[in-house]
């Protein structure tokens, strides 16, 4: 067998390389002439079906992924948001029957659902207990050892309460500290400690309590529930009588759940 000699072998390397050269050389100088671009659609057209299956396969394997880990985060952010409302209610529940295991009241806990008025300082909130859980109008309203309002209005499952700020709302009330009694009125955004007589001393800073007024039926204001503090006093050496501003003590903002006592 006749063997190829080097030189001959280099020859065609470079006749190769040189027509590669001039190609290249042809192609760009008529990059955009019609049979070259005819070829490359040509090319393009051969390629793009299997890119376009292999982008969707790929496309619809990452969508099922970022579907299937947003759906497992709801979940779990569900779960996360349904293990927070049972912790705090269960802490308020045993906040709250801790401070009351020493009377014989019967609470009623419930969820606010609604409000009137501005969120720092509603003149009503709506529960989500009524007929259903034995509520009845007048019957009183707290959190912890704060008055939160009275029953003014029961649906079958809901009730209406207005709270000490709504210009609706009356209830006895006293300053323990020196034994000055009066009543609370709701004014829309203060409460004022009115009625009071000139001779008994009020005090900047004192907090004024609920002085009871329950009646035969059981039902009302228990005595000694914080109703708010002092902010201002009105006196007139002249006038009988003398008042003070009051504010609440308790965030109303802050507040989901409350408790009706719904028996002494």
């Amino acid at each position: 067998m006749q063997s190829i000699s080097p030189k001959f072998q280099r020859k065609k390397i470079v006749i190769t390389i040189t027509v590669l050269i001039i190609l290249a050389i042809l192609i760009l100088a008529n990059r955009y002439s019609k049979p070259v671009l005819f070829l490359e659609g040509v090319v393009q057209s051969l390629f793009v079906v299997p890119k376009s299956i292999m982008y969707s396969l790929g496309k619809k394997e990452t969508d099922l992924r970022i579907i299937q880990l947003t759906k497992k985060n709801r979940e779990l952010e569900q779960k996360l948001v349904d293990y927070q409302i049972i912790k705090n209610d269960n802490n308020a529940l045993r906040s709250q029957f801790n401070i009351s295991s020493e009377t014989s009241q019967s609470l009623v806990a419930a969820k606010i659902i609604g409000f009137q008025g501005e969120s720092k300082l509603p003149s009503e909130f709506i529960i989500n207990a009524g007929k259903d859980e034995k509520i009845k109008k007048g019957m009183t309203v707290i959190y912890e050892k704060y008055l939160i309002g009275k029953i003014e209005t029961v649906g079958q499952n809901y009730s209406v309460v207005t709270t000490p700020i709504s210009p609706k709302f009356r209830v006895l009330a006293k300053l323990p500290e020196t034994n000055a009694n009066g009543l609370v009125i709701g004014r829309s955004d203060f409460m004022l400690f009115d009625g009071v007589i000139i001779t008994d001393t009020l005090k900047n800073n004192g907090i004024i309590v609920t002085k009871g007024e329950v009646g035969r039926d059981g039902i009302g204001v228990l005595p000694d529930i914080i109703i708010g503090k002092v902010t201002s006093i009105s006196k007139n050496e002249t006038s009988p009588f003398q008042s003070a501003e009051v504010m609440p003590i308790i965030d109303y903002s802050k507040l989901t759940s409350v408790f009706v006592i719904a028996q002494m």
